[in-house]
C-alpha cells in the first residue's frame, strides 16, 4: 500500500527549520472510505497548502507532509482525544467541519486503531525523525506547522505558539516581522494557538514550534471561500502572488537560524 506520509529533504544547504504540512493531503485509500456517505471530495483539507509551501525544500526546509487526508486520523490531536468525536474533537473525525455525519455506522475499534497506524503515528515519527536531523547541526531548531483557514478572521497570518509555551517571544516576533516586511496582516493565537503538533515541543527549550495558518482567500477564490464550497478554486494570480510572499518571507524567518 502506498504511504500516506512524504518527507521532502532539502535540496540546498539545510536551514534550522522543519516545516509540517498536516493536513494538505485529500486520498483515502478504499478500506477507509467505503462507509462514508458522503464525496471524499467535500471532506475539508487545508487546500492548497502542499502545493502553495512547495518552494521549501528549495530554501533549505526540511519537510513532512500527509498524503493522505486528515480524515484517516489526524496527526495534530492530542493522543488522549476520543479515537472517534466530532471534526474539532476526535483522532478519527466522525463529522465533517459542518458538523455532518460522515459514516453509515461507526468504525470498530479495530479499524480505527489501524487509521491511526497508518497515518498518524507515522506522520508523527516522521516529524521527529526530521527534527533529529535537524538537530544534528542546528540549536536551537525551529518547528513550523503550516495550515490554512476560512473562517472570517480579520488577519492573512494566524501564529500559534500555544499562547506563550511552544516558542520563545523572540522567535515569534521574528516569524511575525518577516511576514508583515512582505504586506500580510499577522495575529498571534486568534482562534489558532497550536495543535498537538507544536505543542508536544512545549518542554523541549532547544526546540521553538509555530504553527501558521494562512487566509485561504489570499490565493483562493473568496466567494468558494466565503460558501465553503469543497473542493475550493484556486484563483491562480492570488496563489502565485502569495506563494511569492510567503517564500519571500520564510527565506528571512530561515536566513539567521
Amino acid at each position: 500500500m502506498l504511504s500516506a506520509i512524504l518527507e521532502r529533504s532539502p535540496s540546498v544547504t539545510p536551514c534550522a527549520v522543519v516545516a509540517s504540512i498536516p493536513h494538505g493531503g485529500t486520498w483515502i485509500p478504499s478500506q477507509f472510505s467505503n462507509d462514508l456517505v458522503v464525496p471524499v471530495e467535500s471532506l475539508y483539507s487545508d487546500a492548497w497548502t502542499r502545493e502553495l509551501f512547495a518552494f521549501l525544500p528549495e530554501i533549505g526546509v526540511r519537510v513532512v507532509e500527509a498524503v493522505g487526508s486528515r480524515f484517516i486520523s489526524d496527526p495534530n490531536r492530542d493522543p488522549a482525544s476520543p479515537m472517534f468525536a466530532p471534526f474539532f474533537v476526535g483522532t478519527v473525525a466522525s463529522t465533517n467541519s459542518t458538523g455532518e455525519l460522515l459514516y453509515r455506522s461507526e468504525p470498530s475499534v479495530l479499524e480505527l486503531r489501524s487509521r491511526i497506524e497508518f497515518l498518524y503515528e507515522p506522520y508523527l515519527r516522521a516529524v521527529d525523525r526530521a527534527v533529529s536531523l535537524v538537530r544534528h547541526e542546528h540549536d536551537p531548531a525551529l518547528v513550523l506547522d503550516m495550515h490554512s483557514f476560512g473562517m472570517p478572521l480579520d488577519a492573512d497570518i494566524v501564529l500559534g505558539d500555544g499562547n506563550g509555551v511552544t516558542a520563545t517571544t523572540a522567535v515569534v516576533d521574528a516569524v511575525a516581522e518577516a511576514f508583515e516586511r512582505v504586506g500580510f496582516r499577522v495575529a498571534r493565537n486568534l482562534r489558532f494557538s497550536g495543535g498537538w503538533i507544536v505543542r508536544r515541543f512545549s518542554d523541549l527549550p532547544e526546540i521553538d514550534a509555530v504553527q501558521i495558518e494562512v487566509n485561504q482567500r489570499c490565493y483562493a477564490d473568496s466567494r468558494a471561500v466565503e460558501e465553503q464550497r469543497r473542493p475550493l478554486t484556486l484563483d491562480s494570480a492570488k496563489f502565485r502572488e502569495t506563494a511569492g510572499r510567503l517564500c519571500e518571507a520564510l527565506t528571512q524567518i530561515c536566513s539567521p537560524l
